[in-house]
């Protein structure tokens, strides 16, 4: 299987990008703005809702939690299930997951009903962008993947972002309820689509028999004349006897690569998770409106999505990523302590 996926990816960057990769570009990025949306909702109803409640936003805690926690094991989940039954069948489970809790949270009368809400909805949202990105990455060309991969992850990012702007135009005049009901409706409504013209992963095609009807249809889309050459024999017995393992990441010298890059993941996400979970609640007790609350916290978000576009940009030209990820992550750092610092003046949050 690897040389014809090999002889794939050469078609894809030997070939201008086709309609219908944008078009898988456009439906996954739209799929991870509803998701993002979904993500950092909670964060944007908190306040409005702790009041409706007469419950402290403290008390919110274990919620975030939660959902946490169903990220967590719905991103650690995804990848075996994904190999078994396919990343089109898991990614169009986690869109129904995510959607329909979401719905359902307009219902949510107490913190328990909201906890068990949000667990199961963040086991969605969590199989979701692994599986999104690993669609993209397979029909994306070699030359472009970096780009096209952010582009579509950038989804997540704008997609809490307009969070912001909904609950601030929602709230006041339709309640917490509504900004719920919109994070779950606008998923199913793609739903359909999704199902239509998203394609299996290319793996799962190829494990079908000759001729390979179900690849056929859709590299008749962006490589009308491509034809997968036969698996090598060697490759078959390999790929039958051999299955990865976490183990495998710590031998042959990937050890301290393999630690730095979780380590890396790990803070970044505290921070992320941290800011779009609380910065709402925070500005709100710092004097601040709270729509204009939301509205700095999408501008954070915003901020995000303007610097993966550019992070993309540079990696493809840089030779050295590391540079270019140490200096970021450095940059986020000094960035975070300021904020605290100025604590008396939310307003300098817009800046950074």
């Amino acid at each position: 299987m690897h040389n014809q996926i090999a002889s794939f990816r050469a078609a894809l960057d030997a070939r201008p990008v086709s309609r219908y990769q944008w078009l898988i570009l456009l439906l996954l990025a739209l799929l991870l703005v509803t998701d993002g949306y979904d993500a950092q909702v909670l964060g944007y109803v908190v306040p409005a809702l702790a009041q409706d409640w007469g419950l402290d936003k403290s008390a919110f805690g274990p919620v975030f939690s939660a959902n946490l926690l169903g990220l967590t094991l719905g991103s650690l989940l995804v990848t075996p299930l994904a190999d078994r039954f396919g990343v089109r069948r898991i990614l169009l489970a986690c869109v129904l997951i995510y959607a329909s809790l979401t719905v359902l949270m307009v219902f949510a009368n107490s913190l328990t009903t909201l906890m068990a809400a949000r667990f199961i909805c963040g086991i969605g949202m969590g199989g979701a962008m692994p599986s999104a990105m690993a669609l993209m990455s397979e029909y994306s060309p070699p030359r472009l993947r970096t780009l096209m991969v952010t582009l579509a992850a950038c989804g997540f990012s704008f997609g809490g972002a307009a969070g912001g702007f909904v609950a601030a135009g929602f709230i006041d005049s339709f309640g917490w309820q509504a900004v719920f009901l919109a994070g779950g409706v606008t998923p199913l409504l793609l739903f359909p689509f999704l199902v239509w013209l998203l394609p299996e992963s290319l793996p799962r095609l190829l494990r079908d028999a000759p001729p390979y009807l179900r690849l056929r249809r859709v590299t008749a889309r962006m490589l009308p004349d491509w034809q997968p050459p036969p698996a090598t024999e060697a490759e078959n017995l390999k790929e039958q006897g051999s299955k990865l393992t976490v183990v495998e990441l710590f031998r042959n010298g990937y050890a301290r690569p393999t630690l730095l890059i979780w380590a890396t993941f790990f803070v970044s996400l505290i921070l992320l998770y941290f800011m779009i979970s609380w910065l709402p609640s925070l500005l709100l007790e710092s004097g601040l409106a709270l729509n204009e609350a939301n509205l700095v916290t999408s501008m954070f978000l915003f901020a995000g999505t303007l610097g993966a576009i550019l992070m993309a940009w540079f990696a493809d030209r840089l030779k050295s990523k590391v540079r270019l990820l140490s200096g970021v992550l450095a940059a986020a750092a000094l960035c975070t302590i300021l904020l605290g610092l100025n604590h008396d003046n939310p307003r300098y949050l817009v800046a950074c």
